[in-house]
C-alpha cells in the first residue's frame, strides 16, 4: 500500500467517525518547514495531518509502545513514522 492510499483511507475513516471544524489552514506553507502539532485528546489525533495536508513530506512521531500493535505498525511503516 503506498502513502497515498493510506492517506486515503485515513481521510475516509476520519470522515466517517469524526466531525471536525479547522480554522486558519490557509495560513500553512505549501512548501518549505513547520511544525503541526496535535493536542492528543484521543489516538485519532496523530492523523489528522495526514487528514488535512495535502503534503507528502510529514513525519509522524510515534511512541514505542504502538510498536508492538500490528495496525499502528503497520500504518507507521507506510507512512515513514519514526
Amino acid at each position: 500500500m503506498s502513502f497515498k492510499s493510506t492517506r486515503t483511507l485515513i481521510r475516509v475513516i476520519l470522515r466517517i467517525l469524526t466531525h471536525i471544524e479547522v480554522f486558519g489552514i490557509e495560513n500553512m506553507p505549501p512548501t518549505g518547514p513547520y511544525i503541526a502539532v496535535s493536542n492528543h485528546l484521543g489516538r485519532l489525533d496523530a492523523l489528522m495531518p495526514y487528514r488535512f495536508c495535502d503534503r507528502t513530506d510529514i513525519t509522524m512521531l510515534i511512541a514505542e509502545k504502538y510498536h508492538k500493535n500490528p495496525f499502528f505498525r503497520f500504518l507507521g511503516k507506510q507512512l515513514d513514522g519514526v
